[in-house]
């Protein structure tokens, strides 16, 4: 086995003006795997294969071939053979580009625009090759190559203003994104010349080819606005709405909103004499959180290819209902609800902190299976509900903190 990777990494950034500013963050690699994807649990695993191959039986025949299977033991493969006549190479390129310029104080003080723009790229092709000694005397080998881009564009509004003890921050973001992704693959048995490895399919035996793409894209705006007031009470509102092309009609967009808030009883004019508590904190927080989480066509009925034999010498190929689409897809949500307790004591030494969680999703995105008449692959619908609550304690302690020389622990 071996793996090689090799990493290009540029961050520019760029202060144009006193209030405009750029930047452009670019990641580039390029890897090779050679059999580091085998489990060692796999059926053609040689580690697997070599605890269970009886001692008594010999690795090769008398001509020199590998003895194929083990006739004492539960060995199928010759765990030697399987290290010199399998090989699977995962070749894996990304590039991934992310830029944008920030305009500060554009028509009045503390308000800025952020434009961001994105790109990510991930290429990967399997390569697989068995010998005729790992494949029941076939050599067979394989290709699959997969493809996925992603484009995602982030426009961000923010004003923050001070003034008297009070604090605003408000946001307004506007972004979109796409992801479009594609595979090809094609295998062939019966090799003729198995030094060829994959790079000669045709003079084998074909197998069924495939392939597949999809395009999926949300379209999101959202606002949020933060006030507090002498860092002692604080608010925070916000409100999304999500589109996703995975949706049809009425049920493509949704509403998510939430809410907090934060009582710090630390910073309150009585409490400002006492020498125990240095932080003490009581907060809760509402809102709703969306899922798209399924196929990007499972709204429409699609069809697959399938063999049929009539004659008993011969396969014809046909067409098969495959999944059943379900426009009244919609999206699923979670209601969360969130209570917690923050306290910090002898400066800081100590910290405490404990939440309890409420969690309701609606509207569960599952594919339920369906009669092999009906569909092959199901239909997916939003079927169902679930609740999780959660109780969660975390007590950290600094020990020993004597300059170079520090233990902190934890328990959670």
């Amino acid at each position: 086995s071996s793996y090689k990777r090799y990493t290009l990494r540029a961050n520019i950034n760029s202060q144009l003006t006193n209030k405009i500013s750029t930047f452009l963050n670019i990641t580039g690699s390029y890897s090779t795997a050679q059999n580091v994807d085998i489990p060692v649990d796999a059926p053609h695993s040689p580690i697997a294969h070599a605890t269970i191959w009886s001692p008594t039986v010999p690795v090769y025949n008398e001509d020199g071939s590998y003895v194929l299977k083990d006739p004492i033991g539960s060995a199928f493969n010759n765990p030697l053979a399987l290290t010199t006549e399998q090989l699977a190479v995962r070749e894996r390129m990304l590039a991934n580009a992310i830029g944008g310029f920030k305009f500060d104080d554009i028509a009045l003080p503390g308000l800025s625009l952020s434009i961001q723009y994105g790109a990510n790229y991930l290429e990967f092709q399997d390569n697989a090759f068995g010998g005729k000694a790992v494949g029941g005397g076939e050599a067979t080998a394989g290709i699959t190559s997969n493809k996925q881009t992603k484009l995602q564009n982030t426009n961000i509004l923010n004003y923050r203003r001070t003034f008297n003890g009070h604090s605003i921050d408000a946001t307004g973001v506007v972004e979109y994104s796409q992801t479009v992704s594609s595979y090809v693959a094609a295998g062939a048995s019966k090799l003729t010349y198995e030094n060829f490895l994959w790079n000669n399919l045709s003079q084998g035996t074909g197998n069924n080819p495939r392939s597949g793409y999809s395009k999926a894209s949300i379209f999101s705006l959202v606002g949020r606005v933060n006030y507090g007031y002498r860092d002692r009470y604080l608010l925070s509102a916000a409100i999304r709405r999500d589109g996703s092309s995975k949706f049809v009609g009425k049920n493509k967009y949704s509403y998510f909103p939430s809410f907090s808030a934060g009582w710090v009883i630390s910073q309150e004019n009585f409490m400002q004499d006492q020498q125990f508590f240095s932080n003490l904190k009581l907060r809760a927080s509402w809102g709703f959180t969306g899922s798209d989480g399924v196929g990007a066509y499972s709204t429409f009925s699609a069809y697959s290819t399938k063999n049929a034999n009539f004659n008993n010498t011969t396969n014809t190929t046909g067409i098969a209902l495959g999944a059943i689409g379900n426009p009244d897809l919609k999206w699923e949500t979670t209601e969360h609800q969130n209570l917690g307790l923050d306290v910090s004591l002898l400066k800081g030494r100590i910290t405490f902190s404990a939440d309890y969680f409420v969690k309701n999703t609606r509207d569960l995105l599952l594919t339920e299976k369906l009669p092999i008449f009906l569909g092959e692959n199901g239909i997916t619908r939003n079927v169902g509900s679930g609740q999780n609550k959660c109780w969660e304690f975390l007590l950290e302690g600094d020990i020993i903190d004597r300059g170079a020389v520090t233990w902190n622990t934890g328990v959670n």
